[in-house]
Parts: structure tokens; sequence; C-alpha cells
């Protein structure tokens, strides 16, 4: 019984991310749009490459971390790798992509 309702599970993801894929240029497209009217150099979105999430996740924390001044700061935390975290930029389109 349990086989059976993991083989389902796993199936039904399988569907969702089936159809999640015939979507992917609109899905895209309208994150781009979102993108440009929302960002703004004060409050700019921030893209996280996050192919692989331990350094994704440590690279976003020292991005946050780098935003603010506090004593005893360390020279690790003045910015994030750009090839990981960068702020989001219509030029930057392909970078997104990846």
């Amino acid at each position: 019984m349990i086989v059976a309702e993991l083989k389902r599970a796993h199936e039904t993801r399988q569907e969702a991310a089936r159809a999640a894929q015939k979507k992917w240029k609109a899905y895209s497209k309208a994150r781009d749009e979102m993108f440009a009217r929302t960002s703004h150099p004060a409050a700019p979105w921030k893209i996280v490459r996050a192919d692989k999430k331990k350094p994704a996740r440590l690279e976003l924390i020292r991005d946050l971390l780098s935003g603010f001044r506090y004593k005893e700061k360390s020279k690790k935390l003045d910015s994030a790798d750009r090839d990981i975290v960068f702020p989001w930029s219509p030029a930057d389109k392909d970078r997104v992509e990846r």
C-alpha cells in the first residue's frame, strides 16, 4: 500500500513538472515584467543562483549582512560572490536564465 502511494505521489509530481515546463516561457516573461516594474535602486530584486544550495544560502546571508554596519564586521562579509547573488538588471537577462 505504501509503495503504491509513493509511486502515485512521484507520478503526480512528474505530471506537475511537465505542465510547468510547458509554461516556462510565459512564466519567465511574467517574472521579467514584474522585476522591471518593481525593482528600484534603493530596493533592487536580488537573483540567487541556487544550483548548489549550501553556497547559495551562505552567499545570500553574506549579501544581506553586507548591507548592515556593525562593529567588528569581517572583511569577508563586505560582499557576496556576484556569480551567485546579484541585483536584477534588464541587461543581465541572460544571467538570470542561465
